[in-house]
């Protein structure tokens, strides 16, 4: 089977000089630098939510506002806050470097281009979600972790929080995570290092960052989404480019989402 090359991929050439390939150290380095910008803007984002609504609630009670006083906002609705920020500052971040990947053309430096062989990509959600799914049981019966991660404490959290922070939960984990990880890690990032590297050193230095990423939830949740990692990156190299790793990523975790929602159903 014939995988397609990232030309095909990318879409057509951009006019004009080609753009200098950035070396893979300095691509790693901007993956790490945005992260920790993005983090910062989370936590600066959320503290000048809480700040206005104690403003706002101080006034609103006719008194003056000190610093003493407690935060109103939940630590779990803070928590979503800083999530909500980081992912918005990161999609915007991702298309940006895809543009700079891409010598000026977003699309073409994050890999966008239609979906291709769908039957085959229809396979990789099948095998992928059933390899998830008992690869997740096996590390589970095996070592059984813990699950303290913020993820997890926010899905805890889910049945007794309100309508909009339901809505905001689910439109982090389904809809904006998937979008700048993708973005991020089997887009601008896989498109830079495919001009140096084959496709198989290319497939294990995208998903290896993305899997630590995900210790932040855990220590060993990178463990349980290795198979995860692994039908990602084939849907990204067989089946079209990006938009087939995105379509598969949304798709496994709205899956993920399932027995919450019914639970608090």
């Amino acid at each position: 089977m014939d995988a397609l090359s990232d030309r095909d991929v990318a879409g057509p050439p951009t006019h004009g000089p080609s753009p200098r390939p950035e070396r893979p150290v300095r691509l790693f380095c901007l993956v790490l630098i945005w992260l920790v910008a993005a983090s910062a803007a989370a936590w600066a984002w959320a503290l000048a939510i809480e700040f206005a609504i104690a403003v706002v609630i101080d006034v609103h009670n006719d008194v003056q506002f000190r610093f003493a006083h407690v935060w109103p906002v939940a630590r779990p609705s803070f928590t979503l806050l800083m999530l909500l920020g980081a992912d918005l500052v990161l999609v915007f971040a991702g298309w940006g470097r895809g543009a700079a990947v891409g010598g000026g053309d977003a699309r073409a430096g994050l890999g966008f281009g239609p979906i291709r062989r769908p039957g085959l990509l229809i396979a990789f959600a099948t095998l992928g979600e059933a390899a998830v799914f008992g690869w997740a049981v096996v590390v589970y019966f095996a070592l059984q972790p813990g699950d303290h991660g913020v993820i997890a404490r926010l899905l805890g959290r889910i049945q007794h929080a309100s309508a909009l922070e339901q809505a905001a939960i689910l439109f982090c984990v389904v809809v904006l995570s998937p979008l700048w990880e993708e973005f991020f890690f089997r887009g601008w990032l896989w498109t830079g290092l495919r001009r140096y590297w084959g496709t198989l050193p290319v497939m294990i230095a995208t998903t290896v960052p993305w899997l630590l990423l995900h210790m932040f939830d855990g220590w060993l949740r990178p463990l349980y989404l290795l198979p995860m990692g692994v039908m990602l990156c084939l849907a990204r190299h067989y089946c079209g480019g990006i938009r087939a790793s995105i379509t598969l990523h949304v798709l496994n975790n709205l899956i993920a989402m399932g027995p919450v929602l019914l639970l608090q159903s």
